[in-house]
């Protein structure tokens, strides 16, 4: 079901797949067991990109850091390489043997991605590449297997690895900077950081959200009503219409439950959005929230929660001044209406 997570980030434009095209690929030698800031790879590797101001894509493994460079100007917070899902999934099915292998897609261009013990070491796309060209790759490399795929493959590959990489994975690719613990928290709080619509495509994880299941609903109640005017030889038919409209119908009344949640956590972000705020932490129980912000507006942001209509019995219930930064943390607590 992870597949539809990223079609549903891809849809809300919080995820972008980086095509290989658009890259320029290095892989580092880093001995350090955490991944650097954003700031700190681009203070000390932007010089090795091709590109002026470039955006700079990495995630660290097995002492590797794998650095994309790219000219291309994402907005979305969540940019993962299609080199790097598509080796997942070939290393994760065992296509590689000894993991390691020099993969050539046939697309237009080729997409052609070293790896070796199991981690991308060059990736490029090239026109046309000879059999000549193939030779040094696999002496510079000291590789000997090369895997040819056809065109069509790729993406396949591409979607199927959606299934296979896991949410931590996920997360390591965020340009947003959080440690393990800060992702810990986003699972049990249910955090809303500047991603509140990430959370809200993790909690619809079945794959629908409401406004589909009600279409989907109409649509299987219309041929439930054309089957019952028609023989009986198809009532196995109408049977199993039954009960995949019952089905529905209960994720329907599940969704419902959350929905005034999910308005909610939207007009929680556009405010956070409108202010330049923060949130540091958030909590929900049953009815109610409790929500930790940064901020330098804080009567205008209590303002807004309150003229949103989406709340009750709001108040501020904490409030104090960042020595380091001179922006107030504030704690507001409420109820859903």
């Amino acid at each position: 079901m992870k597949d539809k997570i990223f079609y549903f980030l891809q849809k809300l434009g919080f995820l972008y797949i980086l095509k290989l095209e658009e890259s320029y690929f290095k892989s580092i030698a880093f001995k350090k067991d955490k991944k650097p800031s954003k700031d700190v790879i681009k203070l000390n590797y932007d010089d090795c990109s091709p590109f002026k101001n470039a955006q700079i894509v990495s995630i660290l493994k097995d002492s590797k850091l794998l650095l994309w460079f790219t000219e291309k100007e994402c907005k979305e917070p969540l940019i993962i390489p299609e080199s790097y899902l598509v080796i997942h999934f070939l290393l994760q099915k065992k296509f590689l043997e000894n993991a390691e292998g020099i993969v050539i897609y046939d697309t237009e261009p080729k997409k052609i991605i070293v790896v070796k013990k199991s981690l991308i070491e060059a990736e490029f796309s090239k026109k046309d590449l000879s059999s000549y060209e193939v030779a040094l790759l696999k002496k510079e490399f000291a590789i000997e297997n090369v895997y040819n795929f056809d065109a069509s493959l790729f993406q396949e590959h591409l979607h199927a690895a959606y299934n296979t990489i896991s949410i931590g994975e996920l997360f390591s690719f965020l340009s947003i900077d959080l440690d393990t613990k800060t992702i810990l928290q986003i699972f049990v709080n249910k955090i809303v950081f500047p991603l509140g619509f990430f959370i809200l495509a993790l909690l619809a994880i079945e794959g629908v959200n409401y406004f589909f299941i009600e279409k989907k609903i109409e649509s299987v109640k219309q041929e439930y009503k054309s089957l019952r005017v028609k023989t009986t030889t198809l009532r196995g038919k109408v049977s199993a219409i039954e009960e995949q409209l019952d089905l529905y119908e209960k994720v329907q009344e599940e969704l419902q439950e959350n929905k005034k949640y999910f308005e909610s956590m939207k007009i929680t972000s556009i405010i956070l959005k409108e202010t330049n705020s923060t949130i540091l932490f958030f909590r929900t129980s049953e009815n109610s929230f409790r929500v930790r912000i940064d901020t330098n507006v804080t009567s205008p942001l209590f303002e807004r929660f309150i003229k949103s209509n989406m709340f009750d019995d709001l108040r501020i219930q904490n409030n104090q001044k960042n020595k380091y930064t001179g922006r107030e943390i504030i704690v507001i607590q409420g109820r859903y209406k």
